[in-house]
């Protein structure tokens, strides 16, 4: 986990020092009020942030640390495979799983054009800054609940305080928060395929990748935040490595996420023919 110092090194790195010491300043003071400040990435997109809150850490994280870049090799073959499901009838698709207050969907946006982004948050509080801070993308879709192993619902266990670290529980009485496996998801958009499935789920990748092996294994790029540092034991990645087993990925660390790349992504050929073709690739079309 970075430290307090790479904390504030990143928020600078995302909107400034001016507006970085406002946030911290108002931290210190006790404002919650969110505020708004302008990214200083090539979109200069403006979002809110709760200065008590964890936001500024995942700002820090997602815009100035940029733990979810990739090259701009891979960043323009996904397009291009992007640009091609479109010709064919289909709808690229980027799960945006732990959405938390629309960053990091507001990330993948601004990158990739083509795909719908489905923002999935099941925190009230966060799901309403998320709509906030999305509000001014078309491409993104933002969706109360969570990724999960079925559809009974579930309920929110608070780890901290901040926003930051809420995981998921099944739902004592059979509903509380929506929650989906990953095809259920995918129903909301017609012909949907997945182009990129982000995790940062606080430990329910274990149920979320043992419920959906074939749709994991079909993605050509996933980004995962590991939680078993707080769940030893737990084995949370272990039906994800299940399911790319024997398959041809590149693995890349970046801060706190792992990120596996189908290799022709990023081979120098620039073949992508070991990509799964229209006909067997797990496609997705509404019941």
């Amino acid at each position: 986990m970075p430290s307090p110092l790479q904390h504030i090194e990143g928020l600078i790195k995302a909107v400034g020092v001016v507006s970085a010491l406002n946030i911290l300043a108002r931290r210190t003071a006790g404002l919650a009020r969110p505020t708004a400040v302008r990214l200083r990435d090539a979109s200069r997109d403006k979002v809110m942030v709760r200065p008590t809150q964890s936001d500024l850490f995942a700002a820090a994280q997602v815009f100035g640390w940029e733990d979810y870049q990739l090259s701009g090799r891979v960043i323009e073959r996904l397009n291009d495979l992007a640009k091609a499901w479109r010709v064919a009838g289909d709808v690229p698709v980027i799960i945006d799983g732990g959405g938390n207050v629309g960053y990091a969907s507001v990330y993948f946006a601004n990158r990739f054009p083509e795909a719908v982004v489905l923002a999935v948050e099941p925190d009230p509080d966060n799901f309403a800054m998320l709509v906030q801070n999305t509000a001014q993308h078309e491409n993104i879709r933002p969706v109360h609940g969570a990724l999960w192993q079925d559809e009974s619902g579930v309920d929110l266990k608070r780890e901290t305080s901040g926003g930051w670290s809420i995981s998921t529980v099944p739902s004592r009485n059979n509903g509380g928060i929506p929650s989906w496996r990953i095809e259920e998801l995918l129903r909301q958009v017609p012909r949907s395929r997945v182009l990129i499935l982000k995790l940062d789920i606080e430990g329910s990748e274990r149920q979320v990748c043992d419920a959906s092996p074939q749709t994991i294994r079909a993605a050509p790029c996933v980004i995962v935040e590991p939680h078993d540092y707080d769940r030893v034991g737990g084995g949370c990645l272990t039906p994800l490595f299940r399911a790319i087993s024997g398959k041809e990925v590149d693995t890349l660390v970046q801060g706190d996420v792992l990120v596996f790349l189908d290799s022709s992504l990023s081979s120098p050929a620039g073949n992508l023919k070991t990509l799964p073709e229209r006909d067997t690739m797990l496609r997705v079309v509404s019941a």
